[in-house]
């Protein structure tokens, strides 16, 4: 099955698949369930037991899998430079992973991350095999509150889900890669109050294990790979600036909890309260039970001993 495979897409692309990607292929873990009736009815079990390869990746770098006939059929839109990027996944949000079988380095094909509504590209790792530990790595640094949620477990269970992420793909990638990851998985789950997500590893820590293991020449640079028209697009224009605006408000959230853990700590109630307020939405349930502690205190209402 494994050589068909790879020489349908040969033929049709021009490309020769990667070991690695035809042989997670093969077993099943390329795909979410059988259907999609069968995950979004068994996708706990599924996940607890033999889940699909990355299934523990960051929103930020979510990989959903293509089928072979997408990934051959697959073309890149209109308004992108001319290329021959072959697509093996997208993220959920409208960007493409990607090949570009026209660029080599000494550990294969690069994988690429094209955006949709930007014009630079990024190349994120210099094979697949690289893409496979980089893309555990940003999920081990950020893991959502919802994900263990979701499962219903304790630190425990969901440790064991993590371990079941890196036996997936650890047949793929050196030892040395998985080494790192089981390591990894020996920290205590820190509340990452700053990126609002649970982590094994900090966000320096995990950027220095990248370039320790990942960086060689190229990776982590961008290049345009839309063409820029000169027409006025109005809704990207305003889909940017929105996501300008969400990116100042976070920043300002962020500055805000913080100097509100020191106001509350020095007894200042008033301005604890009022530098949480205006982030009503957006606060933690640790948060929120701080921001109504201090307003109790302040209106004089409240003598529970700080926390």
């Amino acid at each position: 099955m494994i050589d068909a495979i790879r020489q349908r897409v040969l033929k049709a692309t021009g490309f020769s698949l990667p070991d690695a990607y035809l042989q997670l292929y093969a077993e099943g873990r390329l795909r979410f369930g059988t259907s999609r009736e069968d995950w979004e009815a068994n996708w706990t079990t599924i996940v607890a037991t033999a889940p699909p390869a990355l299934m523990c990746a960051p929103w930020f770098m979510a990989v959903e899998w293509n089928s072979i006939d997408k990934l051959i059929t697959w073309k890149a839109p209109n308004d992108w430079k001319p290329n021959r990027f072959v697509s093996f996944a997208g993220n959920g949000y409208g960007d493409h992973w990607v090949w570009n079988p026209d660029v080599e380095t000494e550990r294969g094909t690069p994988v690429i991350l094209c955006r949709h509504d930007e014009y630079s590209a990024e190349i994120i790792a210099a094979s697949f095999s690289d893409f496979l530990y980089r893309i555990l790595l940003e999920g081990f640094a950020a893991i959502s509150y919802d994900s263990r949620d979701d499962l219903n477990v304790d630190d425990v269970g969901f440790k064991q889900y993590l371990d079941l992420n890196i036996e997936t793909v650890a047949p793929y990638i050196p030892r040395a890669y998985t080494e790192t990851l089981r390591k990894l998985l020996l920290n205590d789950f820190c509340d990452d109050q700053d990126e609002q997500c649970l982590s094994l590893l900090s966000m320096e820590d995990k950027q220095r294990i990248i370039e320790r293991d990942l960086a060689v020449e190229g990776i982590g640079t961008t290049f345009n790979h839309k063409i820029r028209s000169e027409k006025v697009d109005t809704t990207a224009i305003a889909a940017a600036r929105k996501r300008e605006t969400a990116q100042r408000r976070l920043h300002a959230y962020l500055q805000a909890t913080n100097d509100a853990n020191n106001a509350f700590r020095n007894g200042d109630y008033q301005a604890c309260r009022d530098l949480l307020a205006p982030f009503s939405d957006m606060l933690t349930p640790a948060q929120e039970k701080k921001l109504s502690l201090a307003s109790r205190r302040f209106e004089g209402g409240d003598d529970e001993p700080a926390y």
